[in-house]
């Protein structure tokens, strides 16, 4: 049941092979991006949009001028009362994931989904039974932003030319992630520092 429960978790592997979460999925363009359905609580915020003044920019690893890069981040969350803050997409009843969608020259090349760490046993199962045997499995480490190191367990999956890939803590300790990519990610990621990001936020 729980699995079931759990299928909207799972990247969805469509006819043409799509690999994604919900409905985005690689490849994707932002406007296509905006047409999934969310919570009425909940929008889709890009680096790329007229945002109010007031908008905290911090959230985005990509900034608002590097969009002319082809460069664009975007993110699940709420603007309430002048305030942002993150908001995360239902997938069972006792979970939800924040969603970070980062764009290449107007494609998709990354999902990253952000969960509750006490989720990571059923999220793991999930991933396992969807995909079956990981491609590689190991304990590495990761360091939060007050320097205290913790053990890290990363486990990756291959889908074609697509990697799925689960880390748990991811950056602090209550928090673990679910990274869906394809071969164009690394190019986001490049290009992002070549054009002067703020390597605090990556």
């Amino acid at each position: 049941m729980i699995l079931a429960a759990l299928g909207v978790l799972l990247p969805i592997a469509g006819e043409t092979g799509t690999i994604g979460f919900q409905e985005f999925h690689l490849g994707q363009t932002i406007e296509e991006a905006r047409t999934a359905t969310l919570p009425s609580n909940v929008a889709l915020y890009c680096s790329s949009d007229t945002l109010p003044a007031e908008f905290p920019t911090r959230w985005f690893n990509a900034k608002p001028d590097q969009a002319k890069d082809g460069l664009v981040h975007c993110l699940t969350g709420n603007w309430v009362a002048g305030m942002f803050a993150p908001a995360g997409l239902p997938v069972t009843d006792a979970a939800e994931a924040r969603v970070d969608l980062y764009y290449l020259d107007g494609r998709l090349v990354e999902i990253e989904t952000k969960y509750n760490f006490i989720h990571t046993l059923t999220i793991g199962a999930a991933l396992r039974s969807k995909f079956g045997k990981p491609e590689t499995e190991e304990i590495g480490s990761v360091e939060n932003g007050y320097g205290a190191r913790s053990e890290q367990l990363i486990t990756t999956w291959k889908k074609g030319s697509a990697t799925v890939q689960l880390r748990s803590p991811d950056y602090t300790r209550n928090l673990m992630s679910v990274t869906y990519r394809n071969p164009a990610a690394s190019r986001f990621w490049g290009r992002l520092r070549s054009t002067g990001a703020d390597d605090a936020n990556l």
